[in-house]
């Protein structure tokens, strides 16, 4: 009885484990066998732990019995935390880039691209792979910051904290040379994307290693929260950067037809709420480690930094075709109310614009209930911080949201346009084109005021025509009523382009396309004899 049954049992555990193997990614059990063999891996590896080895050696011999009355735990740390940095900073995510550059090169990727595998996985694979290579590194040295625990002056959390920074700090590095590894497959173009990054990498890592070595070691900051809390930013914000890159590199993988840009939005939406709640959070320390004048400081500095990379993100997404493909249309979801909610999350010219509005009300209302929590807050004159209208004689939360609306909407209306004269423009045409324009609306009345000095009639005054430009409004100290001006130029900006979101949005509710007729079987023959080598043509008719 017994007998007949284990049988059963083992084959129930073989198909289990045989079904789990499916659950793993293919591309990572590639990438972790490639990294293994590859000659870089073993001679960072190995370099790392000899170089770990000889500064404990080393520096044990040069302090001698130092060790068990001066505080040297800092500057173990230090010399560790170099070697580590070395390794998943600058080896991880240059050997990831290169690697990604000659399966473009081969066409491997176009060759994954007609199995089952969607670019998401492929990805997630090649990030997992630089994961397991960062973990391993960590694996190594672990030892080495063990014996630096039992030394005077190391702080375990600092310790982690650093750790965690350079760890989060290896996987935006990685992902962004995986982002840049797919921008193009052109040689030349790789080279020189590779040339940056490099060079981006070693410049960090030189000024990193200089630091260190002036101090003598790592910092002692204070246990505080004056600490923890920057630092803690600066990981979210790393993982964040991560994240968006990692939506770059699956939608530049992904096909022309499919969904491209819903992703990148999603994850835009995503960073935009992480980076903005915290405001309100921070309302709730007033009178603690941050005051009410310290909170209305960073909602200004918020809003500039969010209008600026909206700003940017916006030259990307006005430029996207306007019709939606089958597959795109195939995720609309049937509900009518909730088709009209996701519009700004599809594709589309306008609907971009669309996404690109919605955020900005989404930055006032939040605005607007931090004045709520801790009251407005008005400072001198010649603080920088001035603030909302009425508060202040420069308003840079009010100018930075209208000047990205305004610049947001002229290059939506542009690009409209443009594919409308011109059909057979590309989307990138189209983004290089908004960006020319809008470059030209900031640049315009610097050229003019150079234009003024050369012809000896410049003067010191404010302009009208100097409005169009952030960079002279920010130098002046205007009024409510220059305010006022630039927010009605923005109110007619998007009633200019409310006739064609209407049009994305209605396109929404169209039905799916019905798909091609099926061929007769005459036509199938015509296309197979069309298909046919001359060679095998010949034997077919010969007896």
């Amino acid at each position: 009885m017994s007998g007949s049954a284990e049988p059963q049992v083992v084959s129930t555990n073989l198909s289990f484990w045989d079904r789990a193997s499916d659950w793993v990614n293919p591309i990572l059990v590639k990438e972790i066998r490639q990294a293994f063999k590859s000659r870089i891996f073993g001679f960072a590896f190995v370099l790392l732990l000899g170089l770990c080895w000889v500064i404990s050696y080393l520096g044990t011999v040069s302090v001698g019995r130092g060790l068990e009355f001066y505080s040297y735990g800092t500057i173990f740390f230090g010399w560790y935390f170099l070697v580590l940095f070395g390794a998943i900073f600058v080896v991880v995510p240059f050997t990831l880039y290169w690697n990604m550059c000659a399966e473009r090169m081969d066409d491997t990727l176009d060759t994954l691209s007609i199995t089952t595998l969607r670019a998401r996985r492929i990805v997630n694979g090649k990030l997992a792979g630089a994961l397991v290579q960062i973990l391993f590194y960590f694996a190594a040295i672990l030892p080495f910051i063990a014996f630096t625990s039992l030394l005077n002056g190391f702080r375990l959390g600092v310790a982690l904290i650093f750790l965690v920074i350079v760890f989060s700090l290896s996987i935006a590095t990685s992902t962004l040379a995986l982002a840049l590894s797919t921008l193009t497959k052109s040689r030349i173009f790789q080279g020189i994307l590779g040339l940056a990054l490099i060079a981006g990498i070693l410049w960090v890592y030189l000024m990193s290693v200089g630091g260190i070595l002036q101090s003598g070691g790592l910092f002692d900051p204070p246990d505080s929260w004056q600490f923890y809390w920057p630092m803690l930013i600066l990981i979210g914000a790393l993982w964040a950067v991560a994240m968006f890159l990692r939506e770059i590199a699956i939608s530049a993988l992904t096909f022309e037809s499919d969904n491209r840009s819903s992703g990148i939005r999603i994850t835009l939406t995503v960073l935009f709420l992480f980076f903005w709640s915290s405001l309100p959070v921070l309302c709730f320390f007033v009178g603690g480690p941050f005051s009410a004048r310290d909170v209305h400081q960073m909602s200004v500095a918020y809003t500039v930094s969010t209008a600026i990379a909206l700003g940017i993100v916006s030259l990307f997404l006005v430029a996207e075709p306007v019709e939606l493909s089958r597959r795109v249309r195939r995720q609309i979801p049937r509900n009518r109310m909730l088709k009209m909610l996701v519009a700004p999350w599809f594709p589309g010219a306008s609907r971009g614009y669309l996404f690109v509005l919605v955020h900005v009300v989404a930055m006032i209302g939040i605005l607007l209930l931090i004045m709520i929590l801790i009251g407005p807050y008005s400072a001198p004159s010649s603080s920088y911080y001035g603030y909302y209208g009425g508060y202040g004689e420069r308003h840079p939360v009010v100018f930075s949201l209208d000047y990205l609306v305004i610049y947001a909407g002229v290059a939506c209306l542009a690009t409209r346009l443009a594919r409308t004269q011109f059909p057979q423009l590309r989307a990138a045409e189209l983004r290089l084109s908004a960006f020319i324009i809008v470059l030209g609306i900031v640049l315009a009345p610097h050229i003019f005021d150079v234009l003024r000095l050369m012809l000896g009639k410049w003067d010191n005054d404010f302009h009208f025509w100097m409005i169009l430009s952030p960079f002279f409004y920010q130098s002046w100290r205007l009024g409510i009523e220059m305010v006022s001006v630039l927010t009605f130029v923005a109110a007619l900006v998007v009633v200019a382009n409310i006739p064609g979101i209407a049009r994305d949005i209605i396109d929404m509710y169209r039905p799916i396309p019905a798909g091609s007729p099926k061929s007769s079987p005459s036509a199938e023959a015509a296309l197979m004899r069309q298909l046919e080598v001359p060679g095998q043509a010949e034997s077919r008719r010969s007896p």
